[in-house]
């Protein structure tokens, strides 16, 4: 399973050198708890996970809404939702754990009824490394859809958002159903649901190597991340397929999804096959977008804590396409909008703080808001 910042697919990649098993051996019976990279998951294991044909893994957490990563639903040309994904589109959902010649008896066809995708995603490159630009929102993406697919999607259960912290150490379980040997040999994604149980580890085991790009504790407050196997021969990586795959707390069976597939990191920026560390997009109450609340702002039930308010009454700005939401919203329109304030220049997030906890801030071209204690202070832009 390694996962990749395409669409990916949970590839639990080969160790440290050559010898993932092969197509044929994967769909061999005799012996999964063998294969290299993770074991493939039992017919009753994990059933809110889902396959989206052609594209990435996903999962369902709510009776119409479906959970993925934004960069398996995102166009980088127009900086827009795919139209594959937009409104009235259709998508094929498979929620077998094994699928041959891309079928299976478990294949549902959905209507979209609306894709989210945090508003400041779609700002600056989206040829970049998406989860490196500080700027930008943390990779994940929820699709609604409509409402007959409850009825159709019945058999599947709901997972729930748990969006209480992850710290480091805490057993996880990681999977999807990406390619299997490696970004260097790419084949077609596996026709199985692979699964690593697996802790989280700290930045700095994950080798993030990217300095200067971006802060190491700005990736931190939006991700989390688990060995990869050029890290732990025994653990398991993403490949594309992967992305989007849901995260689950605990050990196998847990139906608590913590996050999703995102993104990699590698020993050598010039070998990229099998990744020394997987990323994971954090949805607890102190991600740096809070994503969490976000998610349950768009209709998601979620357990572990009380979601904020932070995207409660959203404004769009009639310039960007950045929103301003909850106590800046209020603030927003008291102050005059975007006369006394000007653009949103991105979206609100927590910003750190040389001294003392992160905060809540917004940019606008003539102010800074930031939220101290539920109150909403103005700050002149430098």
């Amino acid at each position: 399973m390694i996962t990749c910042r395409m669409s990916c697919a949970l590839l639990v990649a080969l160790s440290g050198v050559t010898g993932c098993a092969s197509q044929g051996e994967l769909m061999d019976n005799s012996d999964e708890s063998a294969l290299i990279g993770g074991k493939i998951a039992e017919e009753h294991e994990f059933l809110a996970t889902l396959r989206v044909q052609g594209n990435c893994t996903a999962s369902r957490v709510g009776p119409r809404h479906i959970l993925m990563a934004a960069h398996c639903v995102s166009d980088s040309v127009s900086k827009s939702v795919l139209a594959s994904f937009r409104p009235g589109a259709t998508m094929m959902l498979t929620g077998a754990n094994k699928v041959i010649n891309d079928k299976s008896s478990l294949d549902w066809l959905v209507t979209i009824a609306h894709t989210y995708v945090e508003s400041s995603y779609f700002e600056g490159d989206l040829l970049g490394v998406r989860v490196l630009d500080a700027a930008v929102a943390s990779d994940v993406a929820l699709v609604e859809l409509t409402a007959d697919a409850e009825d159709r999607l019945s058999s599947v259960p709901v997972a729930q958002v748990d969006i209480s912290p992850v710290k480091r150490g805490d057993p996880i379980v990681i999977m999807g159903y990406g390619c299997e040997v490696g970004l260097t040999a790419p084949v077609p994604n596996a026709r199985v649901l692979k699964q690593q149980a697996t802790n989280v580890i700290s930045l700095e085991d994950s080798h993030f190597n990217r300095p200067g790009q971006t802060s190491a504790a700005l990736v931190d407050n939006g991700y989390f991340f688990s060995p990869g196997q050029r890290l732990d021969p025994a653990a398991a990586s993403l490949c594309p397929g992967d992305s989007g795959g849901p995260v689950y707390r605990g050990e196998s069976g847990a139906r608590l999804v913590v996050g999703v597939n995102a993104y990699y990191t590698f020993a050598d920026k010039n070998k990229q096959d099998v990744s020394v560390a997987n990323w994971h997009t954090r949805f607890d109450l102190a991600s740096r977008f809070d994503s969490g609340s976000w998610l349950a702002s768009k209709g998601v039930v979620v357990v572990g804590g009380t979601p904020s308010s932070h995207y409660d009454t959203c404004l769009p700005s009639r310039v960007s396409r950045v929103e301003v939401c909850g106590s800046f919203a209020r603030a927003f329109a008291e102050a005059g909008g975007e006369p006394a304030l000007g653009n949103p220049l991105s979206a609100a997030r927590y910003d750190l703080r040389a001294a003392g906890p992160s905060v809540w801030t917004q940019v606008f071209e003539k102010a800074v808001l930031e939220e101290h204690d539920g109150k909403v202070v103005r700050l002149r832009r430098p």
